[in-house]
């Protein structure tokens, strides 16, 4: 795993631990994990070089829009950095 991974998923983890919501923010990963793994063209999406980080940060924003704003920060920040 990328150390950059580690070091985010310890971030959010400390975050969600101060803001009293890990279990929350794990469903919800756990939700985008399942629909990632269930929309593989989506992921090639997303991970096309061709697109540009403001607009892979776009589809995501808009994507999972219904999830708490953490989360989406999160997926956005590992788009970003990949």
């Amino acid at each position: 795993m990328n150390d950059f991974v580690t070091q985010y998923g310890k971030a959010l983890y400390s975050l969600s631990k101060d803001e009293n919501k890990c279990e929350k923010i794990l469903e919800e990963l756990t939700v985008i994990e399942n629909i990632l793994e269930e929309n593989k063209e989506y992921t090639k999406l997303l991970d096309t070089p061709a697109i540009r980080v403001e607009e892979r940060t776009k589809l995501i924003s808009t994507a999972f829009s219904s999830f708490d704003e953490t989360v989406v920060n999160f997926i956005k920040i590992l788009a970003e950095k990949k």
